[in-house]
Order: structure tokens, then C-alpha cells, then sequence
């Protein structure tokens, strides 16, 4: 289950809903499972409880290669059929909540139609930006549980657009993802790099996420040589199978000394992590609506970001932060050195992300419209079976 998922149900739970989560296991073969890809699966429950919210963890097999990727829709729907018959026993459901269009959605739409519920998909960024186009059979999979879900929500106007572009004009409702406004506050920067080891002298630029060729972290590396400033380090916050290839380039570009990979860190250290450093910069290729620049602008780091997906319906260039062009590592080290030389001389652009992201981003604000819709949706369930009924 996704951080982001555990903290908007959070959030929605004060307002009178209750949650069970099925979160789909990859499976493999006996003889598989030694390899890393599938290894670290083998410690997953059947069941658990995570802060309160029961959740399932039915096990689907892991097909080799992307040209499968069409089938997953319905092993996830047969993996999940146990689960959701047995809790369906248990007590009322009233709506079925999924989180990614491919395959949850697909599988989605089949479990509704067997409980006879509605179904609401919340499409993020790589499910409709790139799954789709791995071959023809994931794009049709796509648009089928596109056309199908009972009420569609994007994360920013970018991913909506992008829906449409898949499957036409469809009514999609945009609600963007929150950040925890009370975890994510800033630490004074001298005591948040004592916690984390870090010289008060330098200059720390952070990156926090995958390290994927989706991220462009190689443009973040390439533009290292050029900030003008010694003291200038890399932090990159996060893993993934871009790694040893990233940290073959800092050494080619000659920067290894100032390149740091930290690999994954807990949750609770993020705010940690963002009151430690200068800025956060995040070159990514595409995006949906990333949270770590939402959570960054809590803790009043300056952010520097690409203008992908939903990046710019958040960040406004010179106000709130800035933007640079993809892939353009020049343009990427001269925002930076700007940054870092005129840290003090930003307190507006600080002041002003910080009070918008409290105002409009928070997990709060994104629970209220959820709560709105989840309770339209049952109501509208109920007037269509009184109708039935009645005739």
C-alpha cells in the first residue's frame, strides 16, 4: 500500500468512513523466488494491519515482460475475488475505491459489477501517461476500464487531459493529492543536518524519488560540474534500477566526491531531509502531481522542477519556485547557482509556496472533496435501487 494511500484514507476516516484495503502480491514459482526480482515478496503476509486499516494481500502470479501487462487487469480481479467475497460477508460495501487505472481499475470494475457497487478509479501519472503504450493490448485494456469506471479522478488537469487523449471526451474530476501539513513543517536547518550528518558548509541540493529514467536524475548529475560553488553537494534520496549507471556517471563527470546516493530513508525522515537542504530539484522526463514538492514547500525549500504533468499547475516560475526546460542541464546548473547564491534574497518565493501549499494541498482538503463524492455516489446508488424497487 502506498504512503500517499495510507495518508488520504487517514485523513478521510475522521469524516465518518471505513476502509478495507486489498493490496495485490506478485506470486511466483518455487523455482523463481530466489531471484532478487521477485525474493523480496516472500515476506509479505496473507493479511496485516497498518495504522488501524485492515489489509489483504491476495497473491497474483508475475508475468515475465511488458507484453503481458494487459492480463494483469484480470489476475488482480481473480486474486482479489476471495478477499472481496469473504469481507462482503462480513459487512456492507459501499463503494470500491481504486488507485491506478492499470490494472487495479480494470480489476476494479470487474469486482464492482459482482458486488453490484459503484466503482471510482483516481488516475495518477504513469498509469495513463506510459502503461497504455507498452503495446496495443495495454492501451485497450486501458481505454476499456476508462469507459467503465463509474467516476474517474486525475490528480491535476495534466493526467485528466491525458485520460481524454486515451479514451476521449470523458468526465474525469480533478482532485489533486495532499501533503500532511502537520508532519511536513520546517526544522531549523542547523539541527535538521545534525540529525543526518551533514556540514553546515555546504550547499545541499536533494533529490527525492526513484532513481528510473523517468526521474532524468542524469541531467542533475551532468549539471553538478557546472554550479559554481564547491560546496555544493547532491543528495539523491531514494533507489531503483538507474543506480549503478547514475553513480557511474558522477564518477565520469568527475563529481563522485560530490554526489551522495542514500538509498530509501523512512518516511518520517523526509521533513528531516527537506529542512536540511538549499533546494530540491526534481528534472523528471513526466510526472503526475509528485507530493515531495508539495511536502518540500511545507518545509519552505525553494524547488526547482521540470514543466511536466501536473508540475506546473503547482509550481509557478519566479513565484513559488522555478522551472526549467527537460533535459537541459545547463539551464538546470545556472537555476541552481542562482538558488544557492541568493537563498536569503528568496524569502517571498518561500513565503508564498509554503502559505499556497498549506491552503490548497493538504490531505484535509484533498479527504472533504473524496468524503463529498464517495457520499454523492452512495446516495445516487440509493435512489436508482428505490426506483427499481418501486416498479
Amino acid at each position: 500500500m502506498g504512503i500517499f494511500v495510507l495518508e488520504q484514507m487517514l485523513a478521510i476516516a475522521p469524516l465518518g468512513c471505513s476502509f478495507w484495503v486489498v493490496a495485490p502480491s506478485p506470486w511466483a514459482p518455487p523455482p523463481l523466488k530466489w531471484l532478487p526480482r521477485w525474493s523480496a515478496y516472500g515476506h509479505v503476509p496473507a493479511s496485516d494491519r497498518i495504522q488501524g486499516f485492515p489489509v489483504e494481500y491476495p497473491k497474483v502470479p508475475n508475468l515475465p515482460g511488458d507484453r503481458l501487462f494487459w492480463a494483469y487487469g484480470l489476475l488482480y480481479f481473480f486474486g482479489s475475488l476471495n478477499a472481496i467475497r469473504r469481507l462482503s460477508g462480513q459487512r456492507q460495501i459501499d463503494l470500491i475505491h481504486c488507485h491506478g487505472i492499470m490494472p487495479d481499475g480494470f480489476a476494479g470494475v470487474l469486482l464492482a459489477r459482482k458486488l453490484g457497487v459503484p466503482v471510482i478509479c483516481t488516475v495518477h501519472g504513469s498509469d495513463i501517461n506510459h502503461y497504455p503504450f507498452r503495446n496495443r493490448g495495454s492501451l485497450l485494456a486501458t481505454k476499456w476500464a476508462l469507459t467503465r469506471i463509474d467516476r474517474l479522478i486525475a490528480v491535476s488537469g495534466a493526467v485528466r487531459d491525458a485520460m481524454r487523449v486515451v479514451a476521449g471526451q470523458l468526465p474525469v474530476e480533478v482532485i489533486p493529492n495532499g501533503a500532511d501539513h502537520i508532519k511536513f513543517t520546517n526544522i531549523p536547518r542547523e539541527a535538521a543536518r545534525a540529525q543526518l550528518g551533514i556540514s553546515p558548509e555546504e550547499k545541499v541540493v536533494l533529490f527525492v524519488g526513484g532513481l528510473v529514467p523517468i526521474k532524468g536524475v542524469e541531467y542533475l548529475i551532468d549539471a553538478l560540474p557546472r554550479v559554481r560553488d564547491d560546496r555544493a553537494v547532491l543528495y539523491c534520496v531514494g533507489d531503483g534500477e538507474s543506480r549503478a549507471s547514475l553513480e557511474a556517471r558522477a564518477k565520469a563527470q568527475g563529481v563522485w566526491n560530490r554526489c551522495k546516493f542514500v538509498g530509501f530513508r523512512p518516511y518520517n525522515e523526509m521533513p528531516i531531509w527537506l529542512s536540511a537542504a538549499n533546494c530540491l530539484v526534481l528534472p523528471s522526463r513526466s510526472e503526475g502531481l509528485p507530493t515531495i514538492i508539495l511536502e518540500a514547500m511545507m518545509c519552505r525549500l525553494l524547488v526547482i522542477a521540470t514543466p511536466v504533468g501536473g508540475v506546473p499547475e503547482v509550481v509557478k516560475d519566479g513565484k513559488n519556485g522555478f522551472l526549467v526546460p527537460v533535459g537541459n542541464s545547463q539551464a538546470l546548473a545556472e537555476r541552481i547557482q542562482v538558488v544557492l547564491a541568493k537563498e536569503k534574497e528568496l524569502v517571498t518565493v518561500i513565503d508564498r509556496a509554503e502559505a499556497e501549499t498549506r491552503r490548497r494541498y493538504t490531505w484535509q482538503v484533498n479527504a472533504e472533496a473524496m468524503m463529498k463524492l464517495y457520499r454523492g455516489m452512495i446516495d445516487e446508488r440509493s435512489r436508482c435501487t428505490n426506483k427499481l424497487s418501486v416498479r
